[in-house]
């Protein structure tokens, strides 16, 4: 199977993706977050197969028709930690199958930036005693 032939079984499966699209996706993270710097106009040095932004769950998924490796590695891990960091919505990163049939999840900006997130007090477990 021909590689458009793959994203055109997937984007049938998935009206609302993008082909292509990461500009159009960045604009509106900029439009409907206003992160403290411009994310429309970041020219990324790859180009995912397909885009969808979640507004709902803050979340931009790239989907590829390989998995990403060497420098685009680098490349679409920082772009995620880079997005996090100036807008607070998450990147994940997937793979569509030959067949254009399924995906699978092959990166994750939360598995990194987890352990930034803080309980408040008002979350923290209520176990803790004060002894005087």
């Amino acid at each position: 199977m021909a590689k458009h032939d793959e994203i055109n079984t997937f984007l049938k499966r998935h009206p609302d993706m993008h082909k292509s699209g990461l500009p159009d996706a960045l604009k509106l993270v900029e439009e409907q977050l206003q992160p403290k710097d411009e994310v429309a106009d970041y020219e990324a040095p790859f180009m995912p197969a397909a885009t969808h932004w979640d507004h709902t769950t803050k979340t931009l998924q790239l989907f590829f028709l390989s998995d990403p490796e060497g420098e685009r590695t680098t490349a679409i891990q920082r772009f995620g930690h880079e997005l996090y960091d100036c807008a607070k919505c998450f990147t994940e990163v997937w793979v569509i199958s030959p067949d254009g049939l399924t995906e699978h999840k092959w990166w994750d900006v939360r598995d990194e930036v987890s352990w930034t997130i803080h309980v408040s007090p008002s979350e923290a477990p209520i176990n803790q005693v004060n002894i005087r």
